[in-house]
């Protein structure tokens, strides 16, 4: 595994510290990352961090004042001489960091196998608004090695890793749609309004006054009737965090050479190029030739076990939609980026190359339908392409409501449906950076390795209807896709500590 990274000498022993590949969307970097030896059961994980298009912003919708940011979510992960990569313990109390100024760490928590809390990383964001690039020295996590059963005396090597994220700040939305789609979700009783969701409470399902419910023809996609969806499962009114991208191939790759080998093997599919997927080489140092696109032929296990891994969770159906719509009406055949706009992109350069533009500027899709050398593109591809524009807007660039770029298209979300018992007794809890010894997620109430339970949403590339890519449509909430495809990709949320 190619790492740039230093050596330093401590009490901890030796201890070689790296940086994995960096997430190139934003070019998000960690560099110069040391040790600094705090006391017998800690030490500071020191090291800079940078990424372009940052902001923080706050508007008012309505009578409502709306604040929200982009942020880093930094993970650790360590090995103890030639042993296997392990999760970082961090502290669970956020001033136990230290934040450069204009910055805020906020630690996020998960419970390990013996049911106990444990830092799994941090949220570092910016704590006044701003925007554009951003680069903050000198940011001290403080890992709880003794936790770890690490010793003074271990050599130990420590990488830090980042993903960028998205705020869903917390509060009311409108689920479904006012228009008849594929079993969009709409108000009991005929009227076949968006729903209004107003807390995490429970909502009943039923063709009831203010109750949850679809158009009758679609009833097998809303699952168990005349009962309740119970209060655990996410509902979006709680504020989340969202991955700003699809998981990277940059990403994943680093992700499988983390792993053990017989982990590594179950999670990594092996092919010739094809349809922008560039991920090839032999574990441990499993390499990509495009680390910016999204990561394609992903199957649901290989998807949550990243999740797990970093420390995320699957989002829930109803996140998908507070994610694409925030807090607006909802109106008929929507898409992540509002409206009922779309504009075939014609790209220029090689699909898969991470080089790639997308055409006509204002492009804000890709599907099959059109021929050709289709595949997954870079994330981030539409917003890129504005760079020149003086006519930047949501729908030019295929962003959400919160900035989240291609919620709609490129390739297929995996949220976790309601329309089975099972899955409607997923809590949202958190992954805690382990996996079992298959290399797959074993995070209690989340969908297991069979995908029973869990919906796509969005589409890829590979549909060949309009009508799939927007944010209400529910037509494929039923998949339980087992395999792997060259349109399925993944995305991790995690909610607000």
């Amino acid at each position: 595994m190619k790492k740039t990274g230093i050596t330093v000498t401590v009490l901890l022993a030796v201890l070689a510290v790296f940086s994995p590949s960096p997430v190139r969307a934003n070019n998000m970097h960690v560099t110069n990352t040391v040790l600094t030896f705090c006391d017998e059961v800690s030490t500071y994980v020191t090291f800079d961090i940078s990424w372009e298009n940052s902001w923080r912003q706050s508007w008012t919708e309505g009578t409502a004042t709306i604040t929200n940011w982009d942020a880093a979510w930094v993970f650790v992960k360590y090995r103890v001489g030639a042993g296997d990569w392990c999760h970082a313990s961090l502290s669970i109390t956020n001033s136990d960091h230290r934040a450069p100024t204009g910055s805020t760490i906020n630690a996020g928590l998960s419970v390990d196998g013996a049911g106990t809390n444990f830092g799994a990383g941090v949220f570092f964001y910016r704590s006044d608004n701003g925007m554009g690039s951003w680069n903050q020295t000198n940011v001290q996590l403080r890992w709880m090695y003794a936790r770890d059963s690490v010793s003074l005396k271990s050599t130990v090597d420590v990488c830090v890793s980042a993903i960028e994220m998205v705020y869903v700040p917390g509060g009311s939305y409108y689920l479904g749609s006012p228009a008849t789609q594929w079993g969009s979700f709409s108000v009991g009783g005929g009227s076949y309004a968006a729903f209004y969701v107003t807390n995490e409470a429970s909502i009943m399902v039923s063709n009831s006054v203010d109750c949850l419910w679809t158009d009758p023809g679609y009833l097998f996609r809303l699952g168990p009737t005349n009962s309740p969806i119970p209060d655990a499962y996410p509902k979006g009114f709680q504020a989340f965090y969202c991955m700003k991208y699809e998981v990277s191939q940059g990403q994943y790759a680093d992700f499988l050479n983390m792993l053990a080998a017989v982990q590594s093997s179950n999670r990594y599919f092996v092919s010739a190029p094809i349809n922008g997927y560039t991920i090839s080489g032999t574990y441990p140092d499993i390499t990509n030739t495009s680390p910016n696109t999204a990561c394609n032929y992903l199957s649901w296990a290989d998807g949550s076990a990243y999740a797990d891994w970093a420390g995320l969770r699957p989002m829930s159906e109803f996140e998908f939609e507070k994610a694409c719509r925030g807090p607006l009406p909802a109106a008929g055949n929507e898409y992540a980026w509002s409206g009922n706009r779309v504009q075939l992109t014609n790209v220029y350069g090689v699909v898969g190359s991470g080089m790639e533009t997308a055409l006509p500027v204002g492009a804000n899709y890709w599907m099959s339908a059109g021929g050709g050398n289709f595949g997954a593109l870079r994330c981030g591809i539409y917003a890129a392409s504005l760079t020149n524009s003086a006519t930047t807007n949501r729908q030019d660039s295929g962003a959400s409501y919160w900035g989240i770029m291609e919620m709609s298209a490129n390739v297929t979300e995996r949220p976790v449906s309601i329309s089975g018992n099972n899955s409607r007794l997923f809590t949202g809890t958190h992954g805690d950076g382990v996996l079992d010894t298959n290399g797959s997620a074993n995070a209690a109430t989340w969908p297991g390795t069979n995908a029973v339970g869990v919906a796509s949403r969005g589409m890829g590339w590979g549909e060949s209807g309009w009508g799939q890519f927007q944010m209400a449509d529910r037509l494929h909430v039923n998949d339980n896709t087992i395999g792997r495809g060259g349109d399925l990709g993944f995305r991790g949320v995690r909610t607000e500590p």
